[in-house]
């Protein structure tokens, strides 16, 4: 792919590479017509896309009676090997698996001098125009992880065949009005120990992998994560509507990634739970190794994505506290406030009316005695797990006499941590920050 995309594009879908740059007239040459039959097989109804590479049209398969999308390689560059060459490689590759969320290949051909890939036809938009329609990036956290949720799902199937994409991005992503995602555009999809050093445009800039960039030698075991790092840099395009590096000049572009500096999601878009920053931070790092695999990128997500319902809305975690000893409740919300960023906590010494509000307002996560007058702790958490709102919201708690059978018994309740009073405060305050943040259980 050529170097001068960096930016998402915003054309129309499914494209097929990025050579297409602005105010490109459409080169026909000696393409197909629309309304002209290929291979005796799928007529062509409409033009749908162009790029560098091939051109793509819907059109009726004749035989089967179903609407698909016909990708046929260009005819100034249908006689150039390595062009043909990537063009099998991507039929290839796409025949390999088949996934919900990896573009199907139906059937391959040739026209003429021209070879032909024959796909499914999705109504809908990429990625970057999809997200245009929508009025973002930035869009909703919650929509952002349904469709890099899908994305990782189809990576993960491709990575597990031992194979890299090359050119994730939001061009290369399909979205159908059924809200179905789907990977698309394997022109420069290799198996991982394949060494990709001779490749003259290994991806799109600024989605470029930092190592693909420097020439390092990769471990194969390791090929993979370059698509995971495009994936980082798409997640921090959607969260934020920006890209993490940003430079108008290629070449200041490609060092600056190098450098591998990039600021946190939420301190561009504040209003972002912070969260987010570590999943996709992560995604980023310089060093692949440093990097998730496709599917733990996909769980970060999932956690990040129900740590931010649980912090409420703007990120401010609502905390209730449920104790009969008052004392113990001015001591307990002291601790929560020296853990949490501007946390709102309501300490209550009824768990009555405790229950009687959480319905209307959820906590971000509860901390309540074992022992207590009238309903005690397990009482109290079972009540708390039968209203819809506080199903899965954390729960920690606290016990001067609770033993293995207490602890067995709120295992199954689904509390978070079962502690022994007297609690030091720091193991108090790691718990609140691991429950809400990001702070890894140690």
């Amino acid at each position: 792919m050529p170097w001068d995309e960096l930016e998402p594009s915003k054309r129309s879908t499914p494209r097929l590479d990025d050579s297409e740059g602005p105010g490109r007239e459409r080169d026909t040459g000696e393409l197909p017509r629309v309304g002209q039959v290929v291979d005796e097989k799928y007529r062509l109804d409409d033009w749908i896309g162009e790029g560098g590479m091939g051109v793509v049209f819907r059109a009726t398969d004749l035989r089967l009676k179903r609407q698909v999308a016909v990708k046929l390689l260009h005819p100034r560059v249908a006689n150039d090997p390595r062009r043909a060459r990537l063009f099998l490689r991507e039929a290839e590759s796409m025949a390999r698996l088949r996934h919900p969320n990896v573009v199907e290949i139906y059937d391959v051909g040739r026209q003429g001098t021209c070879p032909f890939l024959v796909m499914p036809y999705l109504r809908g938009a990429d990625l970057a125009d999809w997200a245009e329609q929508h009025e973002g990036p930035p869009l909703a956290s919650d929509v952002v992880v349904g469709v890099l949720g899908q994305v990782c799902s189809g990576l993960e199937a491709l990575h597990r065949e031992g194979l890299v994409h090359g050119d994730i991005k939001p061009g290369n992503v399909l979205v159908s009005d059924a809200f179905e995602v789907v990977v698309t555009d394997f022109g420069l999809a290799r198996r991982a120990e394949e060494d990709d050093s001779a490749m003259v445009t290994p991806g799109t800039p600024g989605f470029v992998a930092p190592e693909l960039i420097a020439r390092e030698a990769v471990d194969p075991e390791l090929a993979h994560k370059a698509d995971v790092y495009a994936l980082g840099v798409t997640a921090y395009w959607l969260l934020t509507g920006h890209m993490p590096v940003a430079e108008d000049e290629l070449f200041a572009l490609l060092a600056k990634q190098l450098e591998g500096e990039i600021p946190p999601p939420s301190s561009v878009r504040p209003e972002l739970p912070s969260v987010f920053d570590d999943p996709v931070l992560r995604a980023l790092a310089r060093s692949p190794r440093a990097r998730p695999s496709a599917s733990e990128l996909r769980e970060a997500l999932f956690e990040a994505r129900d740590k931010s319902h649980r912090l409420g809305a703007g990120g401010r975690p609502f905390v209730m506290l449920v104790d009969d000893d008052r004392l113990v409740l001015q001591a307990l919300e002291r601790v929560v406030c020296s853990a949490l960023p501007d946390p709102e906590v309501i300490a209550l010494h009824d768990p009555e009316a405790a229950l009687s509000i959480v319905e209307s307002r959820p906590p971000s996560l509860v901390i309540t005695d074992l022992q207590m007058p009238r309903i005690n702790g397990v009482e109290f958490v079972a009540a708390l797990r039968g209203v819809a709102a506080t199903r899965d919201v954390p729960i920690v708690v606290l016990s001067g006499v609770g033993g293995a059978e207490d602890w067995k018994l709120l295992s199954q309740l689904g509390v978070h941590r079962f502690l022994v009073k007297p609690v030091a405060t720091d193991v108090l305050r790691h718990v609140i920050r691991q429950a809400l943040l990001t702070e890894p259980e140690g």
